[in-house]
């Protein structure tokens, strides 16, 4: 394998432009970044975001809160395909593709929690769902308004 001593300098000024830019330069790249994907669905997350997708992504898909949520005559509470497939759907993007009804209350969450054996915190799901949903809402109905 070969090097040429010409790569290498290159590689090294860069890396070198790289760590003084850093040094000095401390502005936040978070809003910059959310201004250019936020349109494509990359929202701001809060604090507790990270720890309820984690905790959703320990979801077995054991079927016990679609079997809970079909004792207590409220399977579509959280969308047409019950509990387990809203919990699979969140995992991957929250809050795009439609939004938690009213009928998802948060004592039928909090059941749905209890009877789950990796306690799913459908109470957290809900609200981040809702929150992101109304965020995106947001984000695209001006670029709707503009196409038209």
């Amino acid at each position: 394998m070969f090097i040429s001593l010409e790569s290498l300098l290159r590689l090294g000024w860069s890396f070198g432009k790289t760590v003084v830019k850093n040094r000095l330069v401390k502005a936040p790249q978070l809003p910059r970044v959310l201004a250019q994907y936020g349109p494509d669905g990359m929202l701001s997350a809060t604090p507790g975001d990270h720890e309820t997708l984690v905790a959703a992504g320990r979801c077995t898909h054991c079927g016990r809160c679609d079997v809970r949520a079909l004792e207590t005559d409220s399977f579509t509470a959280l969308g047409p395909r019950g509990p387990r497939a809203f919990v699979q759907g969140v995992s991957r993007r929250p809050g795009l593709d439609g939004t938690v009804g009213p009928e998802a209350t948060a004592e039928r969450l909090r059941d749905l929690s209890r009877h789950c054996p990796v306690e799913v915190p459908f109470v957290a799901l809900a609200a981040l769902v809702r929150r992101r949903y109304d965020e995106h809402r947001a984000l695209v109905a001006p670029m709707v308004v503009r196409a038209h």
